[in-house]
């Protein structure tokens, strides 16, 4: 997953981490998206984001089913 898709989510994802108890985070510093496992030879993967910034940090996995590009 690229960085940018990574920050969209997390961006996305932040008013439901607290509510989760998953972190308090108030606003992102940085991402880092890791590929955990490729689906269907290449039709979908799953990656882990790890999200830091102001109040801590938190972190989730996506799964995406078909192509980044389209």
């Amino acid at each position: 997953m690229e960085k940018s898709v990574a920050l969209k989510l997390a961006q996305r994802c932040l008013p439901f981490f607290e509510r989760k108890g998953v972190g308090r985070l108030t606003d992102i510093e940085s991402v880092r998206p890791k590929s955990l496992l490729g689906l269907w030879t290449g039709a979908g993967r799953v990656d882990a984001v790890e999200v830091t910034g102001k109040g801590g940090s938190a972190s989730f996995v996506v799964k995406t089913i078909g192509t980044l590009d389209g």
